[in-house]
């Protein structure tokens, strides 16, 4: 009996000992700044992983748009190719019950802590941004929609290769001149009726921008905007309000070949032609909605349908 104590002794002090050090790696952790502020994971396995890639999907608090997170998931995600392993996915989105449930299962979700509005997404993405910069080691971010089809190894070969690893890095599909502000609101009701305002660095990148359905940056270039310190409430439209932070650091507009908005449907939905020769070789198509429009993608990027 004197044995069987001393050896539950043992054990108790042995698993005291194991706990004091999970103690004293996380406050070590805390302290170097790498607790994570969106989620209770342990602080030890945070940077165990460091991806080229990080992509940042967005996506709204809602179970009416999983969908569209297992389509992605389970398509341009799951496709291997040889690099797959350089990249890393996290949707960002506010917490919810349903979202909690869905995390439970996936585990990929940044949560993000702020008001989750289209009027306040330059305050969702610069944050996305500062929490991946303030926690992740990696050379891009990756920043896109969850209507947005990419075909990772085009995108891989449009920044990684053809630029080969160029610094500071501003990549996407540009809109040149930013016209969209010089004519002002489009529509009274849109989406684009809140303009950055008159007169501030916001109200033209004379350079243009990169549309929203996906641009990359590198950290350099996060780094240094984040440095500016501007906030993104000067104007809450994300993509010109990236665009002039870029213009302000004067990194160079790099093009990633992509298609705009629903024009890809007409272009490359018709005949194989297109399938072979026009959109299958963009690196990202927008505005992927239903299960139609990705059985199109499926056979143009990866020769499948379901």
């Amino acid at each position: 009996m004197s044995i069987m104590k001393r050896n539950l002794k043992i054990v108790i002090a042995k698993t005291l000992i194991v706990i004091a050090l999970i103690v004293i790696v996380c406050q070590i952790c805390y302290f170097k700044g790498y607790k994570s502020e969106w989620d209770k994971i342990k602080c030890s396995t945070l940077k165990q992983h460091s991806p080229k890639f990080i992509i940042m999907i967005l996506t709204a608090n809602s179970s009416k748009y999983a969908s569209r997170r297992r389509n992605i998931r389970m398509e341009y995600l799951s496709y291997p190719f040889k690099h797959r392993s350089e990249f890393k996915h996290y949707f960002y989105v506010q917490r919810s019950l349903s979202m909690l449930q869905e995390n439970a299962i996936y585990n990929d979700f940044l949560w993000y802590k702020g008001v989750d509005r289209y009027d306040k997404l330059s305050t969702k993405v610069w944050s996305g941004f500062k929490t991946l910069y303030d926690n992740y080691d990696f050379e891009y971010v990756i920043k896109t929609d969850d209507d947005t089809a990419i075909n990772l190894d085009i995108l891989y070969n449009s920044v990684f290769v053809k630029y080969n690893a160029t610094k500071p890095f501003y990549g996407g599909r540009f809109s040149g001149n930013n016209d969209l502000i010089a004519r002002g609101p489009l529509h009274a009701h849109s989406k684009w009726n809140r303009m950055c305002p008159p007169g501030t660095n916001f109200s033209r990148p004379i350079n243009g921008r990169a549309q929203g359905s996906l641009y990359v940056l590198d950290k350099e270039s996060i780094q240094n905007a984040i440095n500016l310190d501007i906030p993104p409430s000067n104007c809450e439209i994300e993509d010109l309000y990236t665009g002039s932070l870029m213009q302000m650091i004067k990194v160079k507009q790099y093009k990633v070949s992509g298609s705009v908005g629903a024009k890809w449907k007409t272009k490359c939905n018709q005949t194989e032609y297109y399938y072979n020769k026009q959109c299958s070789k963009y690196a990202f198509l927008h505005r992927v909605h239903n299960e139609r429009d990705w059985n199109i993608v499926r056979q143009m990027y990866f020769n499948q349908t379901h």
